[in-house]
């Protein structure tokens, strides 16, 4: 699980930041362009990243066991 996690974080990264950084080569050592360069505007960019944060946070908060004093 650690592995995969690990390799969706990396290529998600790459992808937010090639999407918002001009001197990002995502593509690299195949192509030196950007196609993901402005693909959306940052505006949306940063919004999609604070919706897809609050959805994790909930569904984290929903698969969390309840605390019960005293129960093992």
């Amino acid at each position: 699980a650690g592995a995969g996690q690990h390799t969706v974080t990396r290529y998600s990264h790459l992808i937010l930041d090639g999407i918002m950084h001009s001197d990002m080569t995502p593509f690299a050592p195949f192509t030196h362009a950007n196609p993901l360069l402005g693909i959306i505007s940052l505006k949306a960019l940063h919004l999609s990243c604070v919706v897809a944060g609050v959805v994790g946070w909930a569904v984290a908060s929903l698969r969390r066991p309840k605390y019960t004093p005293g129960a093992r």
